[in-house]
């Protein structure tokens, strides 16, 4: 018979409250959570996702935020605190699979959700910038062909005049002459 469910209610405040710096300190987010786990664990608390829903919750947040490398360095660090936790309570009610397989999925669920959410937004960021680029790149090639619209017509024109000033000056020539 594992620990009444009030004994548990300090860590399992502590892990929540250690919820709220997960935005500016992921990393401390998941230690302290996987940390409330571990203890959670070991002192007998059957594990289970309600149980490491903290733990998920940093872990997806530490995912989204940092790099896919820092995220699995500390899904390795949560394995290593809760599983052997796990394995080392005591429980003698759960087969030995609940308590090593089952958690590693759990907690790698939110990072392969968070690492997927991170490269979706870095796909969109992406696409955007690429869009305003092309737009940019449309706008001055727009301009570039209004520049050398104008100048095409500048040349034509000029060399209209200059045929016109040439013959006037062929004509005034012949008239002085004759």
């Amino acid at each position: 018979q594992g620990p009444g469910w009030w004994q548990g209610q300090p860590l399992a405040l502590v892990a929540t409250a250690g919820l709220l710096p997960r935005r500016g300190h992921p990393r401390a987010a998941v230690l302290v959570t996987a940390a409330c786990a571990a203890v959670s664990v070991a002192l007998g608390y059957l594990i289970s996702p309600l149980l490491l829903l903290p733990v998920l919750i940093a872990l997806y947040e530490l995912a989204v935020r940092t790099p896919q490398r820092t995220a699995f360095a500390c899904y390795g660090v949560t394995v290593a605190l809760v599983v052997p936790a796990a394995l080392l309570s005591g429980r003698d009610d759960q087969p030995w699979m609940d308590e090593s397989v089952g958690p590693v999925f759990w907690i790698l669920l939110p990072v392969l959700a968070g690492t997927a959410v991170r490269s979706r937004r870095a796909h969109l960021d992406a696409v955007h910038t690429r869009a305003e680029y092309a737009e940019r790149t449309r706008e001055e090639e727009a301009r570039h062909r209004v520049a050398e619209e104008r100048i095409r017509i500048a040349r034509e024109l000029h060399d209209v005049v200059a045929h016109h000033m040439a013959l006037a000056n062929a004509q005034a020539g012949t008239a002085a002459h004759l």
